[in-house]
């Protein structure tokens, strides 16, 4: 099922997840959403108490430390007057941050470079045909 949405539309959303966790563990799409949006909350909840979660061939979820910026933003742009600008301080910040484990980082990159050959593959057929 998500093949085929990955194929038509080329983007996956929370419903799709749900209703694929839903079919491959034979239970409701009601209780594969509580399910996956427990697993959601454990994580924030962990993350907002300063700790990091590392789950293993997958990744960790932790905490970056954004740090502090200026940058000029437009507050005002009349025709007559023109554009006014004001220069803002972005403070520093903590803002959630994934890496991805080595194994499933490797399995992305084989199953990426497989569709890349075989796109190149479709290029080529096309290419002698025309």
């Amino acid at each position: 099922m998500l093949k085929k949405r990955i194929q038509t539309k080329g983007k996956v959303k929370f419903i799709d997840v749900v209703r694929e966790v839903a079919a491959r563990n034979e239970i409701t799409v009601k209780v594969a959403q509580n399910a996956i949006n427990t697993f959601c909350d454990i994580i924030k909840e962990q993350l907002y108490e300063g700790m990091s979660i590392k789950i293993p061939t997958f990744g960790s979820f932790t905490l970056k430390k954004l740090k502090g910026r200026m940058y000029v933003t437009v507050i005002d742009n009349h025709v007559e007057s023109g554009p006014k600008q004001m220069t803002v301080y972005k403070p520093d910040r903590l803002a959630p941050h994934f890496i991805f484990d080595g194994p499933f980082t490797k399995q992305i990159q084989e199953a990426t470079a497989y569709k890349e050959s075989e796109l190149t593959d479709l290029e080529d057929l096309m290419d002698e045909e025309t």
